[in-house]
């Protein structure tokens, strides 16, 4: 029987992550925290207008490396290269680097496994045959895989990043190479997969994500996160107290202790609700003041440890940090929490498969019974493995946090079971782009200074803040009826003549009928909040940006009420 999955506050370790606690929105930008804030004084104010000049995307993967992981990574290597092409189209808007390490951390119950989780790794998979198990390293390396980390001619930096237009790869391969290279991470690590632990050390140790980039992290995982508090690492211990362990006889655990350990289901209502739970060393639930007794990395800690992470950039609220996830969620990228299942899937979950994949072994068939144990014989005639994933709570409930009054529309949570991940790749991807081209909009009703057009013409003034100073912004370049010029093949307005890098434009079709183009209407949001234009910021491609930020000031209505009323 299927269960219904809600987030009430009395499973989460705190009160605070169910509350959606964070920085208080500053403003709304079609559901974004994100504006332009205008004091209500007669004459020429300042607006607070915040803006980077060309906004950095800074995307960090944290890939799943244990055993059996090599078919995942295979599909990620493969679907890349759809990410890379929807993230070029942020074109001379901003710029961006991706970078990739692994989930797997020391861990008793995997003595000799890979433990790198954290560190952010620039190697080629051809270079470390080492990590992968001898059967994975065709498939899960060298198939999607066709150059040395040398022949890659990546760095120094570890990462790949587009600057100025501009990459950091001294070879001849694409950005979507390099990472089909890296993104397989070998498949000799922990079991356990400790996702948070090494989502946590990369964010904050790692060097990718600083003052001017929007962070962002794409966990992906088929198995549970089993990220140990500190020194909690013995309840995976076979010499240990066994505590979490549903089979205390068994000579090793299973990925059923995580569930047992982070997890608690109770009936609501008649409905089963499950959700993350804190449990100390003693096996007993603990209260919401006693969560750093935890045998597992709590949620709200890892909620508030991104949330300080996401506080470092310049003007963070512009940038909030994004998390999404590709692991054991359904089809729909819902999470399926099922307690009766196989047998199998319930010793090695504790819970029934979130999704279940078919996986081809390669080897041709007529019928099942030519293919091994637990194996069927496909329909394109080779056998197939049954892949199972569990319902991942955990990450489920800090994405949706994270998310929570600040994500504006499209999938943050994706089904690893997928046989291609391009799909999913390039959904998060259009996300990231559409995010770093939404205006800003005016949180205060702006004069119009021609009332007899159809346009809203406002008058505004922008300075830029550089090493050099201050320096003025010049508006956006416009055809002889005022009209802002908009350059179809670069997506993006056109430049005015001069050395200005930057310029603005004060953009307000709020009818969206003003004109036959699209590029200058008003978000129907920003006019339901009581504003009449939008501003946008181009810049001359090559143009610098590292840390220079923008300030305006514009004249305001004084009959806001009538002339932009609230929806």
């Amino acid at each position: 029987m299927a269960k219904r999955c809600l987030w009430p506050a009395l499973v989460f370790a705190s009160s605070c992550l169910a509350a959606g606690c964070g920085p208080a929105p500053k403003t709304v930008d079609g559901g974004s925290e994100s504006g332009v804030v205008c004091s209500r004084e007669p004459g020429l104010r300042d607006c607070g207008v915040s803006y980077q000049a060309g906004q950095r995307i800074d995307l960090l993967f944290v890939v799943d490396d244990g055993p059996g992981s090599g078919a995942t990574q295979a599909k990620l290597a493969r679907g890349i290269g759809a990410m890379v092409e929807r993230l070029d189209q942020l074109g001379s808007r901003g710029d961006y680097r991706i970078a990739v390490t692994s989930s797997s951390q020391l861990n008793p119950a995997c003595p000799g496994a890979l433990a790198n989780g954290g560190e952010l790794e620039f190697e080629s998979c051809l270079d470390r045959a080492e990590d992968f198990a001898d059967e994975d390293f065709a498939t899960a390396c060298q198939s999607v895989c066709s150059a040395t980390s040398e022949e890659l001619g990546v760095g120094p930096q570890p990462w790949v990043e587009r600057d100025k237009g501009v990459w950091n790869i001294a070879g001849e391969h694409s950005a979507a190479d390099v990472l089909a290279c890296w993104l397989p991470r070998g498949t000799r690590g922990c079991e356990f997969a400790a996702s948070f632990e090494s989502l946590a050390r990369a964010a904050v140790d790692g060097g990718l994500f600083d003052l001017w980039g929007h962070p962002v992290i794409i966990v992906v995982d088929d198995g549970f996160d089993c990220s140990a508090a500190m020194g909690a690492e013995d309840i995976f211990d076979p010499e240990g107290a066994r505590v979490f362990w549903p089979d205390p006889d068994a000579e090793i655990p299973t990925q059923a202790l995580c569930w047992t350990a982070g997890v608690a289901c109770e009936e609501i209502d008649g409905v089963t609700v499950c959700g993350p739970r804190d449990y100390g060393a003693d096996g007993l639930v603990l209260e919401e003041d006693e969560s750093d007794a935890a045998v597992l990395r709590p949620v709200a800690e890892l909620f508030e440890l991104l949330r300080e992470v996401e506080a470092v950039g310049w003007e963070s609220y512009l940038r909030p940090l994004s998390l999404f996830g590709i692991g054991g969620w359904a089809p729909d990228g819902s999470l399926r929490i099922e307690l009766e299942g196989s047998s199998e899937d319930l010793a090695e979950f504790g819970v029934a498969a979130g999704c279940e994949a078919w996986e081809s072994t390669g080897v041709a068939c007529g019928e099942d019974a030519d293919c091994g144990a637990e194996e069927r014989c496909g329909a394109a005639q080779r056998c197939e493995r049954r892949e199972a994933m569990p319902p991942p709570v955990r990450l489920d409930a800090l994405i949706e946090a994270l998310g929570e009054g600040r994500h504006v529309g499209g999938a943050r949570t994706h089904s690893l079971c997928a046989g291609d991940l391009s799909p999913a790749l390039e959904n998060i991807a259009a996300q990231l782009v559409e995010s770093a081209h939404r205006p800003l909009c005016a949180t205060e009703c702006l004069l119009d200074t021609q009332p007899e057009t159809l346009i809203v013409d406002a008058r505004c003034e922008f300075e830029e803040y550089t090493e050099q100073g201050r320096l003025p912004v010049p508006e956006c370049a416009k055809d002889e009826l005022g009209h802002y010029l908009y350059d179809e093949a670069r997506q993006d307005l056109v430049m005015p003549s001069g050395e200005a890098e930057i310029c603005f434009a004060a953009l307000g079709d709020v009818s969206g009928e003003a004109t036959a183009a699209s590029f200058d209407d008003v978000d129907a949001d920003c006019v339901a909040h009581g504003s009449n234009v939008v501003f946008r910021f181009a810049r001359r491609p090559g143009g610098s940006r590292d840390g220079r930020s923008i300030t305006g000031t514009c004249v305001l209505e004084e009959n806001n009420a009538s002339v932009c009323p609230v929806q």
